[in-house]
């Protein structure tokens, strides 16, 4: 099965399967950027769809951790 994209969790998942073997080299570079990726990353892509238009309507649930400017431009409640 080919992808277009792979969220983080995916992406750990899959491993190296997930890449053929030309390309195995820039799995394990791109797995461990993965892996250090913070926890609320997820909601930050989220954020962005929606910042930007690309979604809409779209319940986020924010995480503490996200960052205080984050936080601070999101409306009340």
């Amino acid at each position: 099965m080919a992808w277009r994209a792979l969220c983080r969790e995916c992406a750990l998942d899959v491993g190296l399967d997930g890449w053929c073997d030309g390309h195995a080299e820039d799995a394990r570079d791109l797995l461990a950027w993965a892996e250090d990726l913070p926890p609320w990353w997820g909601d930050a892509v989220v954020l962005w769809w929606v910042a930007t238009g690309e979604v809409g309507g779209v319940p986020v649930t924010l995480h503490a951790e996200l960052p205080p400017p984050v936080r601070a431009a999101l409306p009340p409640g």
